[in-house]
């Protein structure tokens, strides 16, 4: 299998290739009339644990050429001004931040972190939890450069590089749909996020069988994967589906093919043939 997966997600033509036809074929199986378009709408139905009346939240948005979903841990090196402050910011709540009050506040960007802040030492607000960022894929093609859509996610960790680069691990929580764009006075993008609808749980009893064995097999041989995963939820097959998709040698475009709820169960089937080379009947 560890021909087929990459988490740098480099990858042979060929492989890539017949990845993409086979993703073509899966996707058609979970396309039915009712769908129209992705990602779908938030509907009480489809996500039954959240509220359509959550008003959204103004968060920072990070566009980056990866893909990670919620339940998806991705190490990433924060060098640039705006993305250093939007770090700062999405860590004042967090709990391994203490002691320090960040020294300025600007009466017309109230939010704005100084850059140079040693985020190590921002002052843990009681008052006002973790809002994190999202990470939505870069694309030109849309406006602001990003679609209208991404993965909300928390910094879980951090660490300077020995090159002094900032280093952070971020955990996807959550889809989130994203609309008002604005551009802050430091070029930081913002916009407006509401939650969306993803997979349903699909809890499962044999720890994913022979799927799950093979993630395992793989995460192991990966240290950086292995430190990551270090707790793994074997126990629910749309995570384990989620950590196969992240790091399939496919497009980012295929990957979205499968994010939508009603494309769990033709994931299935796809991973089943294309790690195992098993067919597997689609329920």
């Amino acid at each position: 299998m560890a021909d087929k997966l990459s988490n740098t997600g480099k990858t042979s033509n060929k492989t890539s290739n017949k990845a993409s036809k086979a993703v073509s074929s899966a996707s058609s199986v979970g396309a039915g009339a009712g769908d129209s378009g992705f990602p779908p709408k938030l509907s009480p139905d489809l996500s039954p644990g959240l509220s359509p009346e959550l008003a959204p939240l103004e968060l920072a948005v990070f566009p980056l050429p990866l893909f990670i979903l919620p339940g998806g841990i991705q190490r990433l090196r924060i060098f640039e001004p705006r993305y250093l402050a939007m770090v700062a910011e999405a860590m004042v709540a967090e709990a391994k931040v203490a002691e320090a009050m960040i020294a300025e506040e600007r009466a017309t960007e109230p939010e704005i972190v100084s850059p140079k802040t040693n985020i190590s030492k921002v002052k843990r607000s009681k008052d006002n939890s973790s809002k994190g960022f999202v990470i939505a894929r870069y694309d030109k093609e849309h406006p602001y450069d990003v679609p209208i859509w991404g993965t909300r996610v928390q910094v879980i960790d951090f660490h300077n590089g020995d090159d002094g680069i900032l280093v952070i691990d971020v955990k996807g929580t959550g889809l989130v749909d994203l609309s008002e764009f604005r551009y802050r006075t430091d070029r930081l993008l913002l916009a407006k996020a509401q939650p969306r609808a993803h997979w349903p749980a699909s809890p499962c009893f044999d720890g994913g069988g022979e799927l799950g064995e093979r993630l395992t097999q793989f995460i192991e041989k990966h240290p950086l994967l292995a430190e990551h995963y270090s707790q793994r939820e074997f126990n629910d097959m749309s995570w384990i589906c989620g950590r196969f998709l992240e790091l399939l040698p496919l497009s980012l475009n295929d990957k979205e093919k499968f994010v939508t709820p009603t494309m769990l169960e033709p994931l299935k089937v796809f991973l089943h043939t294309f790690i195992l080379g098993e067919t597997q009947a689609s329920h």
